[in-house]
């Protein structure tokens, strides 16, 4: 079996800086979508993962706003910002969404390997089994 190819992609974080995803890299990579709803599932997800693996890992949050009018765009950025501290990269677009085949309304969590073949993605809310399997997928690359 072919194994799928992540797509490589350029977008800004609700901070205004540029954040580039290419191909191969130091670490593995764990990308996180979601859109309004998806994002209440987003930390089940982040949380554990991070508190497991720390900076092993590459972590890109990806906030799904192809549904955003381009007039207010300006005031949903400022709202991330006021809101979320860490970095959130904004898919205004949707073109970095559509790659990736967004399931919308649940959090998206795609595990990508060094190299850029997508080994593992996991939708909806984080449960023991599905954290799980992204845990034993993240150990194998370590």
């Amino acid at each position: 079996m072919k194994k799928e190819r992540a797509a490589e992609f350029e977008l800004e974080d609700q901070f205004g800086k540029r954040v580039t995803c290419r191909f191969p890299k130091n670490r593995p990579s764990i990308l996180a979508f979601g859109d309004r709803e998806g994002a209440q599932q987003i930390e089940g997800w982040i949380r554990p993962i991070y508190e497991r693996f720390g900076p092993s890992v590459d972590i890109h949050g990806i906030a799904v706003l192809r549904e955003v009018p381009a007039l207010f765009r300006g005031f949903a950025r400022s709202q991330f910002r006021r809101r979320i501290k860490y970095p959130v990269l904004l898919d205004f677009e949707g073109d970095v969404t559509e790659r990736y085949g967004y399931a919308a309304g649940k959090a998206n969590v795609i595990i990508v390997d060094r190299n850029g073949e997508i080994l593992l993605k996991e939708t909806g809310p984080a449960t023991p089994e599905k954290l799980q399997r992204i845990y034993r997928a993240l150990e194998s690359l370590l």
